[in-house]
């Protein structure tokens, strides 16, 4: 019996982040029972291309120019556009496909249309962000994300939150009941992230942070609280995980600039986290917003107690996660932080918790969104 065929569509590249992680978990299990495709939007080269080669093949539609700021500008205002013609092209060029797979916010409404258009019967629009798209300071930005929700609402017919702020913030709420409509949580490998040692038998203290380095993801918060933990606690390593990008130049400045060089540790995104997180002795995940939070979660796995603003959604403490307000300030987060590490905490690891968000179970809530015709 002939596979049916999924083109898989990411937020910009293949990253090692939380969205194309949970994209890969997708392709990687269920090679067996469908045929998978990816559409990707710039040129480069990233950390899961040459692994999805394995499986299928890899599309791309550029959307801008590093180097050019008037060619990025026109693209900026053509982009609608070559997403749109360049997605129909695909679906129709490269075979029949039964799905589409989005995973690019409010922009995936271009590419169900172009599905929609091209004849693909299972249209799915899949929310992992909780940003505020509609914010009315720039109207002309609000009026293009409004008509993209609109888009994006009349032209999928699956709508996928990781979490019901997730799914508010794309689709809107008048939407969450309907049948076409899922809250589907995202998952890990418990068996990858599992605790196999003691930890940390070192002298330093590891302190660790996983994502891309950015305003949002908020590592310049950690960094400057750091000073403040490091009178309490000498002894300190911080350790930062995450892509490359203009925002680490600025981290790395910073660093330089409190004499924090010998303290923190930048650590390239194929770094072996499991490894990272078995040795950590506290998590501090400072974000301004998100989504989900997987990182959050693998940390949780591996039994590291965690220190997480209250942007992050509550569903995703499996009883490791004290919460606390970024407005607090870095005085009283670095107190805390020096709180947990001593042992001043209740953390505790949920184990019955944690396992809802076993891969198995994500799994089959995707293989039969796939298999409806």
């Amino acid at each position: 019996m002939k596979k049916k065929k999924i083109l898989q569509v990411s937020v910009g590249g293949l990253g090692n982040g939380g969205t194309q992680n949970i994209i890969m978990g997708i392709v990687r299990n269920l090679s067996s029972d469908f045929e998978f495709d990816i559409l990707l939007f710039t040129n480069d080269i990233r950390y899961y291309d040459d692994e999805f080669l394995k499986y299928g093949e890899i599309f791309r539609i550029p959307t801008s120019d590093k180097k050019n700021k008037i060619m990025r500008k026109i693209l900026q205002i053509i982009k609608p556009f070559r997403i749109l013609i360049g997605t129909y092209k695909i679906l129709k060029r490269s075979g029949d496909y039964h799905a589409i797979h989005c995973h690019n916010e409010l922009e995936s409404g271009i590419c169900t249309l172009a599905a929609y258009f091209a004849g693909v019967k299972i249209r799915i629009s899949h929310s992992h962000t909780n940003r505020d798209h509609f914010i009315r300071n720039n109207y002309i930005k609000y009026i293009y994300n409004k008509t993209l929700q609109l888009l994006t609402n009349k032209t999928s017919n699956i709508k996928i939150g990781c979490t019901e702020e997730s799914f508010n913030s794309i689709f809107g709420n008048e939407y969450l009941s309907k049948k076409t409509s899922k809250v589907i949580y995202n998952s890990i490998d418990l068996e990858k992230f599992k605790k196999n040692n003691c930890g940390n038998n070192l002298k330093k203290i590891n302190i660790v942070n996983v994502g891309s380095f950015s305003e949002n993801k908020n590592q310049m918060f950690l960094i400057e609280m750091l000073p403040l933990m490091i009178k309490k606690i000498p002894n300190i390593k911080l350790k930062l995980v995450g892509f490359k990008d203009d925002y680490k130049q600025l981290l790395q400045k910073r660093v330089n600039s409190l004499g924090l060089n010998s303290e923190v540790d930048f650590l390239p995104p194929d770094s072996d986290i499991p490894s990272i997180l078995e040795d950590a002795d506290l998590f501090i995940f400072p974000s301004l917003r998100e989504g989900f939070g997987i990182a959050l979660l693998e940390a949780q796995a591996m039994e590291v107690p965690c220190l997480v603003s209250d942007s992050v959604p509550k569903v995703v403490d499996v009883g490791l996660s004290e919460f606390l307000p970024l407005s607090k300030g870095k005085e009283v987060w670095a107190e805390k932080a020096v709180n947990i590490i001593e042992g001043n905490h209740k953390l505790k690891l949920n184990k019955k918790k944690l396992n809802k968000f076993s891969l198995r179970g994500y799994l089959n809530q995707i293989k039969e969104i796939y298999s409806s015709s």
